[in-house]
């Protein structure tokens, strides 16, 4: 167990996979956090309280906003002391191998884990673990007319 930066929360790993975040004043219960494989062993607060840490006996360590109590981003620990982190919609970073290490951290981790269309982008995932989105890419797209053009033939009047 640990206290946030000014003592206002509690945060609490637990054997049954999940961290629990409460109100340390009264005691009530703020939040579940639900994502770890194993039992939670070890729990940090981020310097300004906003991101809790949470180590798990899944090789993983999963970092939550404290604020919208999302998942930020998962930190997951492979044979040979090599990790790769990734964010929920599918973007990692990692050491400079770390294209060749995914297949491997799929096949290790027993946690849903999908990379699927994701892509290495270090930005974004340092972004996710300050608890910011990083607008997507614009896409350039077409307007398309309010009603369909009517087509003409030599039959229409």
């Amino acid at each position: 167990m640990t206290y946030a930066p000014g003592g206002a929360v509690l945060a609490s790993g637990l054997c049954d996979k999940t961290v629990r975040l409460w109100d340390a004043r009264t005691g009530h219960l703020l939040h579940t956090l639900e994502g770890h494989g194993d039992e939670v062993r070890s729990v940090a607060f981020a310097p300004n309280g906003a991101v809790v840490a949470s180590g798990s006996s899944d090789s993983s360590i999963r970092f939550w906003s404290t604020t919208t109590y999302r998942l930020l981003a998962t930190l997951l620990l492979l044979p040979g002391g090599r990790w790769i982190i990734f964010t929920p919609d599918g973007y990692y970073d990692g050491p400079d191998d770390v294209e060749r290490q995914v297949m491997m951290a799929l096949q290790y981790s027993e946690s849903d884990v999908r990379l699927t269309g994701g892509r290495r982008n270090p930005e974004r995932v340092r972004a996710a673990l300050a608890g910011h989105a990083v607008a997507a890419p614009q896409r350039k797209t077409t307007s398309l007319p309010a009603a369909p053009p009517q087509l003409l033939s030599g039959n229409n009047p």
